[in-house]
């Protein structure tokens, strides 16, 4: 609730900060105090029996879980700041676009001489029998989903995808931020043509699950199978068939379901924020 209060600048402002704190929080905790977890587990309904179950679920959530809330915060605060800017302007979109070029940027620019130049591939390698070449330490840091590796502080320093350090929240975030800028921009040119893109984006949440469901009903052993004989062609249908499915949804209902559902719980929080 405090969060709806706060200004854009504000809300971006928290936004970098927590971009750096949250990964540093991160690193530290689970290097001292929380060194008992594994990567990826998710909580179940059992865990919510117990007071031992929520516990393990709220640390999941917060720090241990994929993606979990203490490093990708940032990603929301963001959100909310470019969510309240005046979007229908042209400068605020060029502004934006080219914010976001500037920060993705630069922060490439300095992981890359950090990693390279400056020693941190190097010192991970040395520390790391099993790691090799730059290329596997990358990889390592992709196969985390947010936790940054606690083997080495020169983890910290990367920008593989996914793997929660700083530098790759704040590149990230300028991708987004150049991608939603040009985006706009193009829209008001060849809208029509972005419809199905759109729809996507406008039905986000229900695409996302949605796909989580199909996923679910072919089972891992079903997916890897389809990929392996026919490449990529099943995630073709599945994007095409979203873009249809989210089409004929927006054109016909509206906002989606499970949009509808945060729409109505977003909106009793704002009134309650408001009051």
């Amino acid at each position: 609730v405090m969060l709806l209060r706060l200004r854009p600048a504000v809300l971006a402002g928290s936004a970098a900060l927590l971009g750096v704190a949250g990964p540093l929080a991160s690193f530290a905790l689970r290097s001292t105090v929380i060194t008992d977890y594994r990567i990826g587990i998710t909580p179940s309904f059992d865990d919510f029996t117990s007071a031992h179950g929520l516990l393990e679920a709220a640390r999941g959530l917060l720090l241990t879980g994929p993606y979990p809330v203490l490093t990708w915060l940032p990603f929301l605060l963001a959100g909310m700041a470019i969510g309240r800017l005046d979007l229908h302007a042209t400068a605020t979109r060029v502004r934006l676009a080219a914010s976001g070029a500037v920060l993705a940027a630069a922060s490439y620019a300095a992981s890359l001489l950090l990693m390279g130049p400056l020693g941190g591939y190097r010192r991970i390698i040395a520390h790391l029998p099993d790691v090799t070449t730059p290329e596997q330490v990358d990889l390592a840091a992709r196969s985390t989903a947010g936790l940054v590796p606690t083997t080495d502080p020169g983890f910290l320093l990367t920008t593989a995808g996914h793997s929660g350090a700083p530098l790759e929240i704040w590149a990230t975030s300028g991708l987004a931020m150049l991608i939603i800028g040009v985006a706009l921009i193009v829209a008001d040119r060849v809208g029509v043509l972005l419809l199905p893109l759109s729809s996507i984006g406008a039905l986000a949440l229900t695409s996302y699950a949605g796909h989580i469901v199909v996923i679910y009903l072919l089972g891992l052993d079903g997916m890897i199978q389809l990929l392996t004989l026919y490449l990529y062609l099943p995630l073709l249908v599945l994007i095409g068939v979203t873009m249809l499915v989210t089409t004929v949804w927006r054109q016909l209902l509206g906002r989606g379901p499970l949009e509808w559902v945060l729409h109505k719980a977003g909106t009793a929080v704002g009134d309650l924020a408001r009051s």
